[in-house]
Protein backbone atom coordinates (compact mmCIF):
# COMPACT_ATOMS: atom_id res chain seq x y z
CA UNK A 1 0.00 0.00 0.00
CA UNK A 2 1.32 3.46 -0.90
CA UNK A 3 0.31 6.92 0.35
CA UNK A 4 1.81 9.92 -1.43
CA UNK A 5 1.28 12.99 0.69
CA UNK A 6 2.58 15.51 -1.83
CA UNK A 7 2.95 19.19 -1.01
CA UNK A 8 2.70 18.85 2.73
CA UNK A 9 6.24 17.54 2.73
CA UNK A 10 5.35 14.07 4.10
CA UNK A 11 5.36 10.97 1.95
CA UNK A 12 4.56 7.53 3.33
CA UNK A 13 6.61 4.52 2.33
CA UNK A 14 5.29 1.32 0.77
CA UNK A 15 4.26 -1.30 3.26
CA UNK A 16 3.60 -4.96 2.84
CA UNK A 17 2.30 -5.08 6.38
CA UNK A 18 -0.71 -2.86 7.20
CA UNK A 19 -0.08 -2.89 10.95
CA UNK A 20 -0.08 0.23 13.12
CA UNK A 21 3.65 -0.17 13.79
CA UNK A 22 4.52 -0.29 10.10
CA UNK A 23 2.27 2.66 9.25
CA UNK A 24 3.80 4.76 12.02
CA UNK A 25 7.35 3.76 11.12
CA UNK A 26 6.81 4.56 7.45
CA UNK A 27 5.29 7.95 8.20
CA UNK A 28 8.03 8.99 10.63
CA UNK A 29 10.85 7.71 8.39
CA UNK A 30 9.51 9.57 5.36
CA UNK A 31 9.06 12.77 7.38
CA UNK A 32 12.63 12.51 8.67
CA UNK A 33 14.05 12.12 5.16
CA UNK A 34 12.04 15.06 3.84
CA UNK A 35 13.11 17.31 6.73
CA UNK A 36 16.84 16.63 6.49
CA UNK A 37 17.36 16.16 2.77
CA UNK A 38 19.75 18.59 1.01
CA UNK A 39 18.39 22.00 -0.02
CA UNK A 40 16.70 22.05 -3.40
CA UNK A 41 18.88 23.23 -6.25
CA UNK A 42 16.20 25.64 -7.44
CA UNK A 43 15.65 27.15 -3.99
CA UNK A 44 17.74 30.28 -4.47
CA UNK A 45 17.12 31.45 -0.93
CA UNK A 46 19.26 31.70 2.20
CA UNK A 47 18.50 30.31 5.63
CA UNK A 48 19.17 33.70 7.22
CA UNK A 49 16.95 36.42 5.70
CA UNK A 50 18.76 39.17 3.82
CA UNK A 51 15.88 41.63 3.64
CA UNK A 52 16.65 44.93 5.36
CA UNK A 53 13.27 44.88 7.13
CA UNK A 54 14.25 41.76 9.05
CA UNK A 55 17.52 43.22 10.29
CA UNK A 56 15.94 46.54 11.27
CA UNK A 57 13.32 44.68 13.30
CA UNK A 58 15.97 42.46 14.88
CA UNK A 59 18.10 45.48 15.82
CA UNK A 60 15.08 47.28 17.29
CA UNK A 61 14.05 44.30 19.41
CA UNK A 62 17.62 43.59 20.52
CA UNK A 63 18.15 47.23 21.51
CA UNK A 64 14.90 47.25 23.48
CA UNK A 65 15.90 44.11 25.37
CA UNK A 66 19.28 45.65 26.25
CA UNK A 67 17.64 48.95 27.24
CA UNK A 68 15.24 47.19 29.59
CA UNK A 69 17.90 44.82 30.93
CA UNK A 70 20.43 47.51 31.78
CA UNK A 71 18.27 50.45 32.82
CA UNK A 72 14.63 49.72 33.58
CA UNK A 73 13.95 46.14 34.69
CA UNK A 74 14.22 46.88 38.40
CA UNK A 75 12.09 50.02 38.39
CA UNK A 76 9.38 48.37 36.27
CA UNK A 77 9.16 45.45 38.69
CA UNK A 78 8.93 47.80 41.68
CA UNK A 79 6.28 49.88 39.90
CA UNK A 80 4.25 46.77 39.14
CA UNK A 81 4.39 45.71 42.79
CA UNK A 82 3.01 49.06 43.87
CA UNK A 83 0.21 49.13 41.30
CA UNK A 84 -0.79 45.46 41.23
CA UNK A 85 -0.94 43.60 44.52
CA UNK A 86 -0.81 39.81 44.61
CA UNK A 87 -4.56 39.57 45.31
CA UNK A 88 -5.46 41.97 42.50
CA UNK A 89 -8.07 40.67 40.00
CA UNK A 90 -5.70 41.59 37.19
CA UNK A 91 -2.94 39.42 38.64
CA UNK A 92 -5.39 36.58 39.18
CA UNK A 93 -6.50 36.86 35.55
CA UNK A 94 -2.92 36.76 34.29
CA UNK A 95 -2.21 33.73 36.46
CA UNK A 96 -4.72 31.93 34.25
CA UNK A 97 -3.35 33.49 31.07
CA UNK A 98 0.17 32.34 31.93
CA UNK A 99 -0.99 28.75 31.49
CA UNK A 100 -1.04 29.43 27.74
CA UNK A 101 2.75 29.58 27.88
CA UNK A 102 3.03 26.14 29.42
CA UNK A 103 4.34 23.75 26.79
CA UNK A 104 2.71 20.70 28.37
CA UNK A 105 -0.78 21.11 26.97
CA UNK A 106 0.54 22.11 23.54
CA UNK A 107 2.82 19.10 23.28
CA UNK A 108 0.21 16.64 24.53
CA UNK A 109 -2.48 17.82 22.10
CA UNK A 110 -0.18 17.94 19.06
CA UNK A 111 1.54 14.66 19.93
CA UNK A 112 -1.74 12.79 20.35
CA UNK A 113 -3.12 14.26 17.13
CA UNK A 114 0.03 13.35 15.21
CA UNK A 115 0.06 9.85 16.68
CA UNK A 116 -3.58 9.31 15.71
CA UNK A 117 -2.93 10.46 12.15
CA UNK A 118 0.22 8.39 11.71
CA UNK A 119 -1.40 5.18 13.02
CA UNK A 120 -4.67 5.55 11.12
CA UNK A 121 -5.45 3.47 8.04
CA UNK A 122 -6.16 5.97 5.26
CA UNK A 123 -6.78 3.48 2.48
CA UNK A 124 -10.58 3.65 2.71
CA UNK A 125 -10.77 7.44 2.93
CA UNK A 126 -11.72 9.72 0.08
CA UNK A 127 -9.03 11.82 -1.57
CA UNK A 128 -10.32 15.07 -0.05
CA UNK A 129 -10.21 13.63 3.47
CA UNK A 130 -6.69 12.29 2.92
CA UNK A 131 -5.56 15.71 1.76
CA UNK A 132 -7.09 17.37 4.83
CA UNK A 133 -5.37 14.86 7.10
CA UNK A 134 -2.09 15.35 5.27
CA UNK A 135 -2.21 19.11 5.84
CA UNK A 136 -3.19 18.67 9.50
CA UNK A 137 -0.38 16.17 10.03
CA UNK A 138 2.16 18.70 8.78
CA UNK A 139 0.71 21.47 10.94
CA UNK A 140 0.65 19.56 14.24
CA UNK A 141 4.14 18.17 13.76
CA UNK A 142 5.54 21.60 12.96
CA UNK A 143 3.99 23.04 16.12
CA UNK A 144 5.09 20.09 18.27
CA UNK A 145 8.75 20.11 17.26
CA UNK A 146 9.26 23.88 17.19
CA UNK A 147 7.63 24.36 20.61
CA UNK A 148 9.49 21.39 22.10
CA UNK A 149 12.96 22.18 20.74
CA UNK A 150 12.76 25.95 21.36
CA UNK A 151 11.54 25.30 24.91
CA UNK A 152 14.37 22.87 25.67
CA UNK A 153 16.89 25.29 24.20
CA UNK A 154 15.55 28.21 26.24
CA UNK A 155 15.72 26.18 29.43
CA UNK A 156 19.34 25.27 28.79
CA UNK A 157 20.20 28.89 27.97
CA UNK A 158 18.47 30.47 30.97
CA UNK A 159 19.92 27.96 33.43
CA UNK A 160 23.38 28.51 31.98
CA UNK A 161 23.06 32.30 32.21
CA UNK A 162 21.66 32.01 35.74
CA UNK A 163 20.02 35.40 36.20
CA UNK A 164 18.27 35.83 39.56
CA UNK A 165 14.48 36.12 39.38
CA UNK A 166 12.57 39.27 40.39
CA UNK A 167 11.64 37.79 43.79
CA UNK A 168 15.34 38.20 44.70
CA UNK A 169 15.45 41.80 43.46
CA UNK A 170 15.79 43.53 46.84
CA UNK A 171 18.28 40.96 48.06
CA UNK A 172 20.54 40.57 45.02
CA UNK A 173 19.53 43.27 42.53
CA UNK A 174 18.49 42.89 38.88
CA UNK A 175 21.95 41.97 37.56
CA UNK A 176 22.97 39.09 39.79
CA UNK A 177 24.01 35.88 38.04
CA UNK A 178 24.70 32.39 39.30
CA UNK A 179 25.90 30.77 36.11
CA UNK A 180 24.99 27.13 35.47
CA UNK A 181 23.31 26.82 38.87
CA UNK A 182 20.34 24.94 37.37
CA UNK A 183 18.22 26.31 40.20
CA UNK A 184 14.79 27.80 39.40
CA UNK A 185 15.67 30.90 41.44
CA UNK A 186 18.45 31.63 38.95
CA UNK A 187 16.68 30.91 35.67
CA UNK A 188 15.16 34.23 34.71
CA UNK A 189 16.66 35.19 31.33
CA UNK A 190 15.11 34.40 28.90
CA UNK A 191 11.64 33.41 30.07
CA UNK A 192 10.80 29.81 29.16
CA UNK A 193 7.04 30.39 29.17
CA UNK A 194 7.51 33.42 26.93
CA UNK A 195 9.63 31.35 24.57
CA UNK A 196 6.77 28.87 24.26
CA UNK A 197 4.28 31.69 23.71
CA UNK A 198 6.54 33.23 21.05
CA UNK A 199 7.04 29.91 19.28
CA UNK A 200 3.34 29.07 19.35
CA UNK A 201 2.07 32.42 18.09
CA UNK A 202 4.67 32.56 15.31
CA UNK A 203 3.89 28.99 14.23
CA UNK A 204 0.19 29.85 14.11
CA UNK A 205 0.92 33.02 12.15
CA UNK A 206 2.88 31.05 9.53
CA UNK A 207 0.30 28.27 9.35
CA UNK A 208 -2.84 30.43 9.50
CA UNK A 209 -1.76 33.96 8.52
CA UNK A 210 -5.31 35.21 7.97
CA UNK A 211 -5.85 35.38 11.74
CA UNK A 212 -2.45 36.81 12.62
CA UNK A 213 -3.78 39.59 14.93
CA UNK A 214 -5.43 36.97 17.15
CA UNK A 215 -2.25 34.88 17.37
CA UNK A 216 -0.13 37.97 18.05
CA UNK A 217 -2.37 39.16 20.90
CA UNK A 218 -2.50 35.64 22.29
CA UNK A 219 1.29 35.35 22.31
CA UNK A 220 1.95 38.80 23.76
CA UNK A 221 -0.58 38.22 26.53
CA UNK A 222 1.08 34.92 27.42
CA UNK A 223 4.47 36.60 27.62
CA UNK A 224 3.24 39.67 29.53
CA UNK A 225 1.63 37.40 32.13
CA UNK A 226 5.09 36.33 33.30
CA UNK A 227 5.88 39.94 34.19
CA UNK A 228 2.49 40.65 35.75
CA UNK A 229 2.61 37.65 38.10
CA UNK A 230 6.16 38.53 39.12
CA UNK A 231 8.00 35.55 37.65
CA UNK A 232 10.21 37.50 35.22
CA UNK A 233 11.63 40.90 34.35
CA UNK A 234 10.34 42.67 31.21
CA UNK A 235 13.60 41.98 29.36
CA UNK A 236 13.24 38.27 30.16
CA UNK A 237 9.79 38.26 28.59
CA UNK A 238 10.78 40.13 25.43
CA UNK A 239 13.87 37.96 25.00
CA UNK A 240 11.80 34.79 25.38
CA UNK A 241 9.13 35.90 22.91
CA UNK A 242 11.81 36.91 20.40
CA UNK A 243 13.77 33.69 20.77
CA UNK A 244 10.69 31.50 20.30
CA UNK A 245 9.49 33.46 17.27
CA UNK A 246 12.94 33.49 15.63
CA UNK A 247 13.35 29.76 16.19
CA UNK A 248 10.10 29.10 14.34
CA UNK A 249 11.01 31.42 11.46
CA UNK A 250 14.37 29.71 10.94
CA UNK A 251 12.80 26.26 11.22
CA UNK A 252 10.23 27.18 8.57
CA UNK A 253 12.92 28.60 6.28
CA UNK A 254 14.98 25.41 6.73
CA UNK A 255 11.99 23.34 5.62
CA UNK A 256 11.22 25.72 2.75
CA UNK A 257 14.74 25.28 1.37
CA UNK A 258 13.96 21.57 1.15
CA UNK A 259 10.54 22.02 -0.43
CA UNK A 260 8.81 20.78 2.72
CA UNK A 261 5.71 22.39 4.27
CA UNK A 262 6.77 25.97 3.41
CA UNK A 263 7.96 28.04 0.48
CA UNK A 264 10.11 31.14 0.27
CA UNK A 265 8.87 34.13 -1.69
CA UNK A 266 10.22 37.65 -1.77
CA UNK A 267 9.45 38.34 1.89
CA UNK A 268 11.44 37.01 4.86
CA UNK A 269 8.47 35.16 6.37
CA UNK A 270 7.97 31.72 4.76
CA UNK A 271 4.52 30.76 3.47
CA UNK A 272 2.81 27.47 4.20
CA UNK A 273 2.20 25.15 1.26
CA UNK A 274 -1.12 23.31 1.45
CA UNK A 275 -2.04 20.46 -0.83
CA UNK A 276 -5.37 20.95 -2.56
CA UNK A 277 -7.94 18.18 -3.06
Amino acid sequence: MTFQLGNSGIAMSQFEDNSIIHRTYGTCLAAWHRTFRPPRADANQHLVPRQIEFWVLLLLVGSTIAWLFILHDAELVRWKRLVLKRDSPVVELFEWITLSGSSGWILVITALTGLFLSTSNWSQLSRSVRVQRTNLYGDVNFIFFTVAISGISANLIKNTIGRARPRLLEELGPHYFNHAAFDSKFASFPSGHSTTSGALFMALILLFPRHWPIWLIFGLAGGASRYVIGAHYPSDVLAGLSFGALFVIFAARWLAQRGTLFKLDQGWLPRRKYRRA
